[in-house]
């Protein structure tokens, strides 16, 4: 290989790496943020379960839970799938990076 073609083959795991490093920053962001919704949610059900409900579908009594204590939560926090593919999705842009890191310095 020549020396052409290595700088092209090392530009581009560069490239792809600060790509890899991009993508799992904004998944470890994504997973804080739902992480901090459950945080919420769990504690919100420990502390005040009444005031707890789901965006237009829960229908509250202003006596038991009042407006300004009411946690109201997206029916998407729930999503399984979602979960599964955000920590799948994870872990492979993680194997990305390591396995690039290996490449550069080789």
């Amino acid at each position: 290989m020549t020396i052409n073609e290595q700088d092209a083959v090392m530009g581009k795991a560069l490239r792809d790496l600060k790509t890899a490093q991009l993508k799992l920053k904004e998944l470890q962001l994504e997973c804080s943020k739902l992480g901090k919704q459950f945080s919420y949610l769990g504690e919100i059900l420990s502390n005040n379960p009444e005031y707890a409900g789901l965006n237009t579908e829960s229908m509250m009594d202003s006596k038991i839970a009042p407006l300004d204590q009411r946690a109201i939560f997206d029916r998407n926090i729930f999503d399984a799938d979602k979960f599964k593919q955000l920590t799948h999705d994870l872990r492979e842009t993680m194997g990305e990076v390591n396995y690039l890191v290996l490449k550069l310095k080789s």
